[in-house]
């Protein structure tokens, strides 16, 4: 899948884990929705792959974790 098609896919997903680059500059934090900001971030990050893997994960939850659903 080429970089376009991908940040096509992860903008306006939700991210359901934090992703960082390597100095530390918060690329997409986990819960938020990706915008094409982040996607392009994540390009030039060479970071695009692990955006599309966190914002496409196959876990059965339809929404992130939130523990306060419990009570």
């Amino acid at each position: 899948m080429s970089p376009e098609e991908k940040k096509r896919r992860v903008v306006g997903k939700v991210s359901h884990s934090m992703l960082a680059t390597r100095d530390g500059f918060l690329v997409a934090a986990e819960g938020s929705l990706v915008n094409e900001t982040e996607a392009d971030i994540a390009e030039v990050s060479g970071l695009l792959d692990n955006l599309y893997r966190a914002t496409h994960y196959s876990s059965g939850r339809s929404r992130p974790f939130n523990p306060m659903d419990e009570f």
